[in-house]
């Protein structure tokens, strides 16, 4: 019988865990304090699989689901079931408190496809993204 994943909310313990899991990937770190309040991770047994925030917007109704990020160690086959239950988590948030519309970007073709698969409607290719701290 395999380990069903479970889900809990992101908390500061867990920021040195998903750092390390984006420079893994080959990217930066995203600052702790531009994550939103609204951040979860999945689990299976001990092992960490994949973190997800969601933003949402008080203005409008819309959300951005953003900063996705897997452990770069663990089999492919179980971070795309944990992707799957944090896609779901974070959209049934998303309805629960109102909001009718989750935005995402994504560089890989693979994790686009992924994001279709879940309900997403693909909008535009070739995407950069740029911060400014203030």
């Amino acid at each position: 019988m395999s380990v069903p994943i479970q889900l809990k909310m992101f908390d500061d313990a867990d920021y040195p865990t998903v750092s390390a899991w984006w420079e893994g990937h080959g990217w930066s770190a995203v600052p702790r304090a531009i994550l939103p309040k609204l951040g979860v991770m999945a689990t299976r047994g001990d092992e960490q699989l994949a973190a997800a925030w969601l933003y949402m917007d008080n203005s409008c109704g819309v959300s951005i689901m953003e900063w996705i990020v897997t452990n770069p160690d663990a089999a492919p086959s179980a971070t795309v079931r944990a992707l799957k239950h944090i896609t779901q988590f974070l959209t049934d948030e998303a309805k629960t408190c109102g909001y009718h519309t989750i935005l995402t970007t994504c560089k890989q073709e693979s994790l686009a496809k992924f994001h279709e698969k879940q309900g997403f409607t693909r909008t535009d290719d070739a995407m950069i993204h740029l911060v400014k701290h203030l």
